[in-house]
């Protein structure tokens, strides 16, 4: 059961991938180099497990090697920033997470080198439902409570 659900949702991420691809440069050679997928994390972890599964699929249907590139620092945002300054050219893809893109521009006290507004949408790859918790009698209730104003 497992190795049947393991197989389909690689089957579904792919699919949802290569349908995303087709959008990523409307220059009618693309692609005609190695493309970099800027991983924003250490190798061996949760991050390189999403992605390494779509590495042969990618080079098949593109033609052209896909090299992954492990830029890790600061929560992600090391990697993301490097996109940030990449070339628009659909040569330089993030695989990004909610971490650098959403709760760092959120919390971060000083500049991070990009902001979300940097980046454009390609697809999801995989679905990371999270919360936020904290004690019960802590004086943070909800999000507003973090403003920073107290």
């Amino acid at each position: 059961m497992k190795d049947r659900f393991l197989k389909i949702f690689v089957l579904a991420s792919l699919i949802s991938l290569l349908a995303c691809v087709g959008g990523v440069s409307s220059a009618p050679d693309y692609p005609n180099r190695p493309i970099e997928v800027i991983v924003p994390y250490p190798p061996g972890g949760v991050a390189e497990i999403v992605v390494r599964p779509y590495k042969e699929h990618l080079q098949k249907v593109l033609g052209q090697p896909v090299v992954f590139v492990f830029k890790p620092g600061a929560g992600g945002a090391v990697g993301t920033a490097y996109v940030s300054q990449a070339r628009p050219d659909g040569y330089t893809i993030l695989s990004g997470s909610t971490s650098p893109l959403v709760l760092l521009p959120l919390t971060s006290k000083k500049g991070l080198g990009y902001t979300p507004e940097d980046f454009t949408y390609i697809c999801n790859l995989t679905v990371n439902p999270q919360v936020w918790l904290v004690k019960e009698d802590s004086p943070y209730k909800t999000m507003k409570d973090f403003d920073g104003s107290r």
